[in-house]
């Protein structure tokens, strides 16, 4: 029975690592500054506004580049018309943490 007990206990915990949350559009409508990106330990600043608009378009705009195109949400993806699938790590009301190649942090508010 302590044998079967553990057994159990081990298929609850490895079943519960696979939950994936599928997150909401809604949860990323309006306008976030992209601060920071870090990849292999290397953390380095980013100034980014990027909007995303309730009907479905974003502008992405630095000092230097300005690009518009189509968004949504495919299961845990943040998928950019123009920059292609960005894996959604955490989206709260004042923040998001997504990766591709790199992790990449944003605020809820503009960079500039």
């Amino acid at each position: 029975m302590k044998n079967l007990l553990k057994f159990a206990a081990a298929g609850i915990l490895a079943g519960s690592s696979l939950w994936v949350h599928a997150f909401e559009e809604q949860q990323l409508y309006g306008t976030w500054c992209f601060y920071e990106q870090e990849e292999s330990g290397n953390i380095a600043p980013a100034q980014v506004n990027v909007t995303f608009n309730t009907d479905g378009t974003y502008q992405w705009m630095d000092t230097q580049v300005q690009q518009k195109g189509t968004w949504r949400i495919r299961e845990n993806d943040l998928v950019l018309s123009e920059a292609g699938a960005h894996k959604l790590v955490s989206v709260s009301g004042h923040r998001i943490v997504m990766t591709r190649d790199v992790t990449m942090k944003m605020r809820k508010d503009s960079c500039f």
